[in-house]
């Protein structure tokens, strides 16, 4: 056992965030995806932090990254946590975060294990009933529930029989027998947080993660990471230009995107509300001030009630400005941004790093309006653009390729508006093409006939099989097939072979002529070339033999 393992302090609580571990993709060889941790999960272990329980916050990347040789079971045998808690949100994570569940169960039988998450919520009934090794999941918002869970199992430990989790809500959980038997109990969804439950959660307690420092330093859009090449290679293919946190504003969503999991329908399906609950500014404020504190000096917001309540934010924007805070920010905006919302967040947010990011989607208008819960022209599009420029603030483009009801004559469209976009506005900062995923609970998941698609992914053991096999790379795991897309599409005997074929033909296609690392397909090519050749000069050997690993 190695020295630094004898220096792990003891833990009541063990959150594990599992990033998607490794496959190859050029350039990156072997990487990790999602290397971001969900926001609520801070939260979550902050309060069992402030309940007087010894907490720590794992990002097992992270710790790869510093040490190349970690490992989660020792980890776990120093610190002797009595309750390990795996969130799985992103569907990509289902394969690895299910391997370190069972690897971690394998050799402490006694650790209770929960998870939760938006994937995990989703697929509730499947995992509780056909994952031995998890032991409770909650559905939803998890703040009513991860104390009373954890106060259950540690005075509990090694009793699990006595574990009684009946009147916790949003918890699917497996009540056992002195026997080793159990049943599989359904609580309520008892509890939806209110704008008022957020504002008593802290979700920038950053220094219960475990190596926090790295996790701020090595990461720019926290795309992907590669083993195999040095640091300061890694941060050639994404250099790290801020130092950039989430920042958590609220939850939900008011509309009915096709292709987002995360839609309003979902969002009842999943919390029994779809509401919009926002925390305060103030408290907001506060958040920001503790991110400054831990030398982060962007922030990345995700949130966008647009168009219900873009007020929000021009009041944030405000009062951030009042008390003096100096940081930039990365903004998602789903619908087009207001006039008084650029004028605001150009006045409050200075440098490049700080830029509004707009979803275009496709350069089709048709297209467009059919997948997404609020559309507009390309001719509002660039009136957006227009004023974004006029207003000296920088801007992203986001594309996607593989839509429903999209043909190559709308590709066309999307490449057209791509390089107007690039030859017209000297203040767009990236342009960005992404491959449309099957997300779960979205539109097409649920009901792909619709969108004249067929899938092969219905299931989370589906996934979890999908995530873990060597055809499941970044950006090309889409899981789908849009009849008629291409018209060269074969005649296939099944589903699975079109499935296949189309995920293929849509990689090729995106690196002939959109790209994820470049806004230039060619440069990208002799980008990725170079990438490549650092990881064979590294020994990494024939990417074409590459066997899939995990974190284990």
């Amino acid at each position: 056992m190695r020295l630094e393992l004898f220096m792990i302090e003891k833990t009541d609580v063990l959150f594990l965030h599992v990033p998607k571990f490794s496959n190859y993709y050029k350039p990156f060889d072997e990487y990790m995806f999602i290397n971001f941790i969900s926001m609520g999960l801070f939260a979550l272990a902050d309060i069992t932090h402030r309940a007087g329980y010894k907490t720590k916050i794992i990002h097992l990347g992270i710790e790869w990254i510093c040490d190349n040789d970690f490992s989660i079971i020792d980890y776990v045998e120093k610190a002797a946590p009595k309750v390990i808690a795996v969130p799985i949100f992103w569907h990509p994570q289902t394969y690895d975060a299910i391997e370190v569940i069972r690897a971690v169960k394998k050799r402490f039988p006694d650790i209770f294990v929960v998870t939760g998450g938006f994937t995990a919520s989703y697929f509730a009934d499947e995992i509780i009933n056909g994952i031995s090794e998890i032991d409770a999941l909650v559905r939803g918002h998890g703040e009513a529930s991860i104390l009373p869970i954890v106060k259950n199992a540690v005075e509990n430990f090694g009793d699990r029989d006595k574990v009684d989790l009946a009147k916790v809500a949003n918890t699917t959980w497996k009540k056992y027998s002195p026997d080793g038997a159990f049943s599989i109990v359904n609580n309520a969804e008892s509890y939806f947080a209110s704008c008022g439950d957020l504002d008593k959660l802290n979700f920038t307690n950053i220094a219960l993660l475990n190596n926090y420092e790295t996790y701020k330093n090595s990461f720019r859009l926290n795309v992907a990471y590669s083993k195999t090449i040095s640091r300061e290679d890694n941060l050639k293919i994404t250099p790290v230009r801020a130092y950039h946190l989430p920042l958590f504003v609220g939850r939900g969503c008011p509309t009915e995107c096709k292709l987002c999991a995360g839609r309003q329908k979902n969002q009842i399906k999943m919390n029994s509300s779809g509401a919009v609950v926002m925390r305060s500014i103030e408290k907001v404020c506060d958040s920001i001030e503790e991110i400054k504190s831990y030398g982060f000096d962007q922030l990345i917001v995700c949130t966008d009630p647009f168009p219900d309540k873009p007020q929000y934010f021009i009041d944030l924007f405000r009062r951030i400005r009042e008390r003096g805070i100096e940081i930039e920010m990365f903004f998602e905006s789903w619908g087009l941004p207001a006039r008084e919302f650029v004028d605001e967040f150009g006045k409050t947010f200075h440098g490049r790093n700080s830029a509004i990011a707009i979803s275009a989607e496709s350069g089709s208008e048709t297209v467009r309006a059919r997948i997404r819960g609020y559309s507009f022209t390309n001719a509002e599009l660039f009136e957006t653009l227009d004023y974004l420029e006029e207003s000296r603030v920088g801007f992203l483009a986001f594309f996607t390729i593989g839509n429903p009801f999209e043909t190559e004559g709308d590709l066309a469209e999307t490449s057209r508006l791509i390089s107007e976009i690039k030859e017209k506005y000297n203040f767009v900062r990236w342009i960005t093409t992404y491959p449309v995923q099957l997300e779960p609970g979205s539109a097409l998941f649920e009901n792909p006939e619709s969108f004249g698609a067929e899938k092969m992914l219905y299931t989370f053991m589906d996934y979890y099989n999908f995530h873990g096999s060597r055809e499941s790379c970044l950006y090309t795991d889409l899981g789908y097939n849009i009849r008629g897309y291409f018209k060269d599409q074969p005649e296939l005997a099944t589903k699975d072979e079109r499935v296949r074929w189309f995920s293929k033909k849509i990689s090729e296609l995106r690196c002939e002529r959109f790209c994820i690392l470049h806004p230039d397909p060619e440069t990208a090519r002799h980008y990725c070339d170079r990438q490549h050749q650092l990881y064979v000069e590294a020994g990494g050997g024939d990417y074409e033999k590459f066997e899939r690993k995990s974190f284990v």
